[in-house]
């Protein structure tokens, strides 16, 4: 549908190009393209208010929280190691890989180790069950073990992720300091450096898991925005704040994104028209 596409495409500017950073990794050729011609600045503050169908009903990607809307509330609450460089001078479709919890990351010549270096500082968001604490490659390898089913997760008898394939091959997640991880494969696996960089692959923290066996229910991660469960409801509204602890000062610019939940598209469309929606 229509109203789907562009309140995903709205997200994505909102979550992603606040997150991401128009310099490619050392692994990437150079991107090509200058500055725009004038440059505004970002005005801070104010709310988006967008329309769903239905309501958010699971946040685990590996369950089925990749589905429409949960991708939204996931993809605003959680980051990845990598990004794409998004902005006003990168051509639609470019495709180059950007820093985003990772500040570098090196590829193996043989193309079976992938090593990302953290950046310094790094924290979750400070609400439950997290409270704020230190994002370490340990929660990088919990994360990709979660996601592909393997490591300390291979015998716990979880449904298959539908995201194993981004890890076949998996050899074994190192992590030699707080800052390093390193990713092996048994052969090589070019593409997973891109793997890296979907919102599938989010860095989830251990203690959601601790508490509810999975991340289908709890949203608590270190990504732009987290979830405001006092003043959401189920059924009108789902509400997301900025999160005070993300790591690029000054960003994300927008204070709240809030979905509303309208089931019909004549009266989300009347909600555009009468500025109840942005999108």
């Amino acid at each position: 549908m229509v109203r789907f596409s562009l309140a995903a495409a709205a997200l994505m500017a909102v979550g992603l190009t606040a997150c991401s950073a128009p310099a490619a990794g050392p692994a990437q050729p150079a991107g090509g393209g200058g500055a725009p011609a004038a440059e505004a600045k970002p005005k801070s503050g104010g709310v988006l208010r967008l329309a769903v169908s239905n309501d958010f009903y699971d946040f685990d990607p590996t369950y089925n929280g990749s589905g429409t809307p949960n991708n939204y509330g996931t993809m605003l609450t959680y980051d990845t190691l990598v990004g794409f460089r998004t902005g006003p001078d990168v051509p639609y479709g470019d495709g180059t890989l950007a820093p985003k919890l990772a500040e570098k990351w090196e590829v193996s010549p043989d193309a079976k180790t992938f090593t990302f270096t953290l950046r310094k500082g790094l924290k979750f968001a400070n609400v439950p069950p997290v409270n704020g604490r230190d994002l370490t490659s340990a929660d990088v390898k919990f994360s990709y073990e979660y996601e592909s089913r393997e490591g300390e997760f291979a015998d716990k008898k979880l449904p298959k992720s539908p995201y194993s394939f981004t890890f076949e091959g998996l050899d074994k997640i190192e992590t030699p300091d707080p800052q390093t991880v390193v990713v092996k494969f048994k052969d090589p696996f070019g593409p997973f450096v891109n793997y890296a960089a979907s919102t599938n692959l989010a860095i989830l923290p251990k203690e959601t898991f601790d508490k509810d066996g999975d991340y289908r229910k709890t949203l608590a991660g270190s990504g732009p925005y987290q979830f405001d469960q006092a003043n959401s409801q189920s059924g009108t509204k789902f509400a997301f704040k900025k999160n005070a602890n993300y790591y690029k000062p000054g960003q994300p610019y927008l204070d709240e994104v809030v979905s509303l939940v309208i089931k019909e598209d004549a009266a989300a469309f009347a909600a555009f028209r009468t500025k109840q929606i942005d999108i």
